[in-house]
């Protein structure tokens, strides 16, 4: 009678004990707190090293606000075993190897950019950790040695093979007794384990006055780390005995030199020195990586408009929406979008060629960048090269930060439709019936309007002295080929204006003078 209360409870012990020996593939570094009572099996060192790459990096919300506001979305990120161990591969669309990130390292911070620019903010930082896991991961002995440790491991190290490893010499891969059988233990990696718990207990102290390592690029992290601790391997025989090189992708190589035995001892010094150099080396470069990746990262045009797209001599509005992630200032650049790229001058002759710095607001939105402005642009129809040409057109909006780093330009239509007399029907002169002669230059000159060379911009009244044989009155047009002017063009003078001291030193201006009879003669010389 008591058969079937002893089979439940059986049954019940057999499934309690089940949920201790389901195989947790170990990857590298654990991303999972897995603890019973006050005792820890793993923890997630990947977030340790994350909090150290902070601390080496001097990481603030003055020289990052951004990594300080998104760092909780960081912190999942490089938790994210998933994210990462099928991220690079399977965005590269490599249907071979989707656990790995051999195929295309790539392929994150391009997924990271492009979640970005769409102003999905949340998740591209959350990239961010991402591409912090995968540069922790790399300062692992077995990943640079390519020794199994893990289930499915050879998929993920490339091998071509999807079946998992049953026990080799170099790898701990125990049944569980009957009746247990039908699960198999966690496969682990001493090293890692030991790693994992030693970070949680903060007994791996860091190098003293260690420096994070910028490299070029975002995704050299992972090779670097990888080819860093290579070099430490190669270095000592001690070493080696632990993680023999492999000779092929088919092939693995010897992990302990009587098998997975690292750490199943007292730690020896040489023990303590590798796990000691793997765990500086994760944090020094990773703080490198997340200070290169905020550096990186663009500012964005969230909004531009023109309006009214259609206008004349009122002239219309530019509205335009920045964020940016790191740097306050910014620069903004429009052109003409034509053969001449010529840079657009406000109604109060400001030029926009991406010289001039423009303070961003602080934006205190959670789950958006830290600097954020709007600002309207009065714009005439006028450029450093004179009057836009009437109709149909294009200028291009870009955005510049203080790191260097060009926004996604947008570009905007219009049509400029003036209402002057070269837009009416007038008939076209006949030259062959002219008579006179045409306008006569006398003479040439400029008068210095600023104060001091630091004042900006500098300012300049240009003269020049024509006149008509026939006595009558005289139409004049500017051009320079640099800086800008201010107010009418059509007189004998105008003012002349460049914002950066000494850049316009060989100017040259172009004066066209008509008649009456619209007779013209013109003349072009250096200003200074």
């Amino acid at each position: 009678m008591k058969l079937p209360v002893l089979n439940a409870a059986f049954a019940i012990i057999v499934f309690i004990l089940g949920l201790f020996v389901i195989p947790q593939t170990i990857l590298a570094y654990d991303s999972t707190d897995y603890k019973l009572g006050s005792f820890v099996f793993f923890t997630d060192t990947h977030s340790i090293i994350t909090e150290n790459a902070h601390l080496v990096g001097n990481i603030n919300q003055t020289n990052y606000p951004d990594l300080i506001r998104f760092k909780k979305d960081i912190l999942k990120g490089d938790s994210d075993e998933k994210e990462a161990h099928q991220g690079s591969d399977k965005l590269a669309n490599n249907s071979n190897n989707q656990s790995g990130w051999f195929g295309d390292q790539t392929a994150h911070w391009k997924k990271l950019l492009e979640e970005y620019n769409a102003s999905d903010f949340l998740k591209s930082y959350h990239r961010v950790g991402v591409l912090l896991h995968l540069t922790a991961d790399a300062s692992v002995p077995s990943h640079v040695r390519v020794c199994p440790h893990g289930d499915g491991s050879e998929e993920y190290f490339g091998t071509g093979s999807s079946a998992k490893t049953q026990a080799q010499s170099s790898f701990k891969n125990n049944l569980v007794p009957f009746p247990f059988n039908f699960i198999k233990t966690v496969h682990v990696d001493n090293y890692e384990t030991i790693v994992d718990r030693l970070a949680y207990q903060n007994r791996i102290p860091l190098t003293l006055g260690m420096t994070p390592r910028l490299l070029p690029q975002v995704d050299q992290y992972m090779t670097v780390v990888r080819q860093a601790l290579n070099n430490l391997l190669n270095s000592d025989s001690f070493y080696d005995q632990y993680w023999a090189k492999n000779t092929n992708w088919n092939s693995w190589g010897s992990y302990g030199s009587v098998g997975d035995t690292f750490g199943l001892k007292s730690l020896s010094n040489k023990d303590y020195s590798l796990i000691y150099y793997g765990f500086n080396v994760a944090v020094l470069y990773s703080s490198g990586q997340l200070q290169l990746i905020s550096q990186k990262l663009p500012p964005l045009i969230e909004k531009v408009d023109l309006s009214p797209s259609q206008f004349g001599n009122q002239g219309t509005k530019i509205s335009l929406t920045i964020s940016e992630n790191r740097t306050q200032a910014v620069k903004i650049k429009i052109i003409v979008e034509d053969n001449t790229g010529r840079v657009i001058i406000d109604e109060k002759g400001q030029g926009y060629d991406g010289k001039v710095p423009v303070k961003l607001d602080v934006n205190n939105s959670e789950k958006e960048l830290p600097y954020k402005t709007s600002l309207d642009i009065n714009w005439k129809a006028d450029t450093l090269g004179g009057k836009i040409p009437v109709g149909k057109g294009k200028i291009k909006v870009e955005v510049i930060d203080e790191d260097g780093n060009s926004s996604q330009p947008a570009i905007i239509e219009f049509e400029y439709l003036p209402e002057t007399e070269q837009t009416k029907d007038t008939p076209i002169l006949d030259q062959s019936k002219k008579v006179g002669s045409p306008p006569v230059f006398d003479s040439f000159s400029y008068i210095q309007l600023h104060q001091n060379y630091e004042d900006v911009p500098h300012r300049y009244l240009l003269s020049v002295n024509a006149s008509d044989p026939e006595n009558g009155p005289l139409i004049y047009n500017w051009q320079i080929n640099c800086g800008y002017f201010t107010g009418l063009i059509n007189s004998s003078q105008v003012e002349w204006r460049y914002n950066t001291p000494g850049e316009c030193i060989d100017a040259v201006v172009t004066v066209t003078v008509k008649d009456n009879d619209q007779l013209e003669a013109q003349k072009s010389q250096k200003v200074f």
